[in-house]
C-alpha cells in the first residue's frame, strides 16, 4: 500500500510521518495547498471549509508510543481501486470506495463474495448463504458522523444483491477489501495492521511485544529504538497490543520487511 487513498489513515509504529504523511493531531491545513485532501474529507474535523481545514485528531486514541498518521496525496478513493489485498482492513474516514465494505458486521451473501468469504468464513458470523464482516465499530478510532457527504446505501434485505455495500446499524473507520491480490500490498516498515490471527504472511509479525536481535534487523532498530522495550545493545521490543480488544480472529500486525519510510 505504498500508493494510499487520498485521506487514508495508517497507524505507525515510529515517531515521524513519512514523506506525504500527515500526523493525525487536528492541525489546521491550508485549503489552496491541500485541494484532493479537501475534496475528500472536506471540512469534517474542523476549519472555516474556505481558506482552512483539519485533519483528525487521534493523538490520544493511537497506542502509546504509536501514531495515526494521514495520506496528504494518493489515489482519488471515487476512482479506480489502489492495489490492495482480499480481505485487506483499512482505515478509511469516508464512505468506503469501491471493492470496500464497511466493517460493521454487517451480513454478506457468499454468491457475491465467495473470494472474499473463502479467506474470513464465518469467523465473524454467518452461516448458509451468509457471512458477516468484522465489527469493528467500537474500535478507535471514531468514523465522523452526521454528515451528508458519508451517508452510504443501507445494506440489502438477505436474497437481494447490494450494488455497493452500505454501512448497517453503524459506521467504522475500518474496511475491508473484498478483491485484490492474496499476496498483502506493500508497506512501509513499522507500518502496523489488523490481520486475520490464523495467518501472518511474510515480512509481517504479531505484535506480542517480542524482542527481535538488533544485528539483523539494524532498519527496524532505528525506527522503533527500545520504544517498546529491549536493551538497545543486543536486541529491541516491538509493540505489545495483545491487551487491546479486537474482535476474536483479529490480531495487530507490524510490518518488518518493508520499504524504509522516507521523510
Amino acid at each position: 500500500m505504498l500508493t494510499p487513498y487520498i485521506g487514508e489513515v495508517v497507524l505507525y509504529a515510529f515517531n515521524f510521518a513519512p514523506h506525504n504523511w500527515a500526523p493525525c493531531t487536528g492541525q489546521l491545513l491550508p485549503l489552496s495547498q491541500n485541494i484532493q485532501l479537501f475534496l475528500t474529507i472536506k471540512n469534517e474535523f474542523g476549519g472555516d471549509g474556505v481558506s482552512t481545514f483539519a485533519l483528525p485528531d487521534y493523538h490520544t486514541l493511537a497506542p502509546q508510543g504509536m501514531q495515526y498518521c494521514i495520506a496528504l496525496q494518493g489515489t482519488d478513493p471515487k476512482g479506480a481501486p489502489r492495489p490492495a489485498s482480499l480481505a485487506e482492513i483499512a482505515l478509511l474516514p469516508y464512505a468506503p470506495p469501491a471493492t470496500w465494505i464497511n466493517c460493521n458486521g454487517q451480513i454478506l451473501q457468499k454468491a457475491q463474495y465467495p473470494d472474499l468469504f473463502q479467506i474470513i468464513g464465518t469467523t465473524f458470523g454467518g452461516g448458509g448463504t451468509i457471512f458477516n464482516v468484522p465489527n469493528l465499530t467500537m474500535m478507535a478510532p471514531p468514523f465522523p458522523t452526521g454528515s451528508p457527504q458519508l451517508a452510504q446505501t443501507p445494506p440489502a434485505a438477505p436474497g437481494k444483491k447490494l450494488s455497493r455495500p452500505g454501512p448497517g446499524p453503524a459506521n467504522s473507520l475500518y474496511c475491508i477489501s473484498s478483491s485484490g491480490a492474496l499476496a498483502p500490498a506493500p508497506a512501509f516498515m513499522g507500518e502496523v495492521r489488523l490481520m486475520p490471527s490464523w495467518s501472518v504472511p511474510a515480512g509481517w509479525l504479531p505484535c506480542k511485544g517480542q524482542l527481535l536481535p538488533v544485528n539483523v534487523n539494524q532498519a527496524m532498530f532505528s525506527l522503533l529504538g527500545t520504544t517498546f522495550g529491549g536493551d538497545g545493545l543486543r536486541n529491541f521490543g516491538l509493540p505489545n497490543l495483545t491487551r487491546v480488544t479486537v474482535p476474536t480472529g483479529l490480531q495487530y500486525c507490524i510490518n518488518v520487511g518493508g520499504t524504509f519510510p522516507p521523510r
